[in-house]
Formats: structure tokens, sequence, C-alpha cells
């Protein structure tokens, strides 16, 4: 029964999630890069009522945030979509970030984005995923500290709650496995970037908010 909603729940976000062709013509992307370690990118409708905002999609990335350097990964600090366009978000996200990599928040998933995270692991030949190891207590790679990350909390909470107050890779086995199947202890490398490459074409992304609705490429 368990798998049998996991999969429901993955063919719904498969149906679900838009790409570029669904854009309107008034639709466009935006990624505004304003530092070394933070980035935004928002799908915005410019259509929208002049009481909205105009965003439809919103993804906050954030890089040096949390202790360990977590293999250079970005990381999701904030997020909020509606009508299917958060997954496009993340794949631009993705895109951007290229070799470097996209991880989840290392405190709070929603579960509507474990389930974005769950099909990057399960169900996209795509994208790779790059295992992370424990800050706490490292035990893949005990002598390189590069790959450390935080990330015991957010398994806690979507896997087993003992992890968040004991967990201990190195002698239980449970919460080794745990943490070398689950989606948040993990980075994720896009292979190219086809979506960006297709909104360009489009004419539908820009990179600095001053520039939406003149195009210079």
């Amino acid at each position: 029964m368990i798998k049998l909603r996991q999969y429901i729940r993955k063919m719904l976000l498969t149906e679900a999630m838009k790409m570029p062709a669904d854009l309107s013509d008034n639709m466009y992307v935006l990624i505004e890069d304003s530092s070394n370690d933070y980035f935004e990118v928002t799908i915005n409708d410019a259509d929208a009522p002049l009481t909205t905002s105009g965003i439809i999609a919103e993804l906050m990335v954030s890089k040096g945030r949390h202790p360990g350097d977590c293999d250079g990964a970005w990381q999701i600090i904030g997020a909020d979509a509606k009508d299917g366009y958060g997954p496009l978000a993340y794949d631009v996200a993705m895109e951007y970030v290229g070799h470097e990599g996209l991880m989840c928040d290392r405190l709070s998933v929603s579960e509507d984005a474990a389930n974005v995270w769950d099909f990057y692991l399960n169900s996209r030949p795509d994208v790779k995923s790059i295992q992370l190891d424990s800050y706490k207590k490292p035990f893949l790679t005990p002598n390189d500290t590069s790959d450390d990350c935080t990330g015991d909390y957010t398994l806690a909470r979507h896997t087993d709650r003992d992890i968040a107050v004991r967990f201990d890779p190195i002698n239980n086995a449970n919460h080794r496995n745990k943490w070398m199947d689950h989606w948040s202890t993990k980075k994720y490398v896009k292979q190219g970037t086809p979506i960006i490459d297709e909104l360009k074409e489009r004419r539908a992304i820009y990179f600095d908010r001053d520039d939406v609705g003149h195009y210079y490429f």
C-alpha cells in the first residue's frame, strides 16, 4: 500500500509539472543573483491583478548558511508555488548552479517539496544524486571534510524521530541505511541546461529585474 501511494504521488507530480511550453506569452522566469551566496528564482505572471505580486512560484537558494561544506552544494531555504510550477523552478535552480549541485533545506522540508526531492532521486535519469557525509558523525569519508553536511534533523522528520537525538550511523545500521537511502542526504546535479536553454529560445527568462520586458541575448 505504501509503494502504491508513493507511485501515485510520483505520477501526480509528473503530470502536474509545468514545462517552458506551458508558460503563457505574459509569463517569465526571473533569476536574481544578488550576491555570491544567495539568489532567487521566480516564475511570474505579468497579467496578474495589480493587487497581487504576480509571482506564481518562488525559490530562495543559499550557500554557506550551514555547518560543513556539503560538497559545495546550494541549499533551498524557502519555497512557495502553485499550479504545478514549483518543480519547474527547482529544475531552473538546479541547472543554474551547475556542477555545485542543489540540496534540500537542512531543517525543514514540506511534504510537497519532499515529493520533488524523492522524484529527483528515484525517477529522473537526467539528474545525478551525489551522497553527502554526516557532519555530526562522518562515516563515509571520515578523512575528508569537504562532503560533510548537516541533515539528520530533516532525515528524522521524514523517517525516524529517534535519529534527531540519537543519530549514530557508525554503530547503528538502521541509521546508516536511512542516511544512505534517503533523498535528504544528497545533493543533485542535472546534466546540461535544457530548461534554461528552452526558456532563452522562448525569450521567457531574465537575469536582471531591470531587463524584464526588454530582451538582450
